[in-house]
């Protein structure tokens, strides 16, 4: 069977030859509609709202941005295996991060799993954006950082665990070319 992947790409306007690589699969066991397809949405609006206001205020990206979709994940990560291994050497010298958007089943509380070098960084952009949900800034916590108790931002010790590197996505990535890995989605609390 052939796969496809599906890319699109935001040209930088300083640091264009510098990517910031994000991506999910679009693939699914049985229907799809939390995983892939919630993360799917999520990096098409992404999209659509970044394209919507290069368009309306002529703002573009300090780095240039690629937009993925991996095909046949589910069966062993092919798509993105076979992209890093295409891509290997200019992903070597010029992704600078990746940011995955698999699972978004829930939203009381802020999902994310890392390598070690992007936990803090994770955390203290998670400080500034504002909690949702009305029931929890009530009783002080008013940052996604606080969002949810049972969950928090987790650091992978090793990116083989579980999916990979946070959830699907590219589980050569760091291997082959030292691109650090970030996975974002939201879950229920409970």
């Amino acid at each position: 069977r052939h796969i496809h992947n599906v890319v699109g790409y935001i040209p930088g306007n300083r640091l264009e030859k510098s990517i910031l690589q994000s991506g999910n699969h679009f693939d699914a066991w049985v229907y799809g509609s939390i995983d892939p397809n919630s993360g799917t949405a999520v990096l098409a609006e992404v999209a659509r709202a970044m394209v919507e206001t290069m368009k309306t205020t002529g703002w573009r990206p300090a780095r240039s941005i690629v937009i993925t979709a991996w095909d046949a994940e589910e069966h062993g990560l092919i798509g993105s295996t076979e992209y890093v291994e295409e891509f290997v050497q200019q992903l070597g010298s010029r992704a600078v991060a990746y940011v995955n958007m698999d699972c978004f089943d829930g939203n009381f509380s802020l999902d994310v799993d890392t390598i070690p070098s992007l936990r803090d960084l994770a955390v203290n952009v998670a400080k500034l954006i504002p909690n949702h949900v009305e029931d929890e800034v009530k009783v002080g916590r008013k940052t996604l950082r606080h969002l949810g108790t049972k969950r928090q931002i987790r650091q992978r010790r090793s990116p083989r665990n579980g999916h990979s590197c946070g959830q699907h996505g590219l589980c050569s990535l760091p291997y082959l070319c030292s691109v650090p890995v970030i996975g974002f989605g939201m879950v229920n609390a409970t």
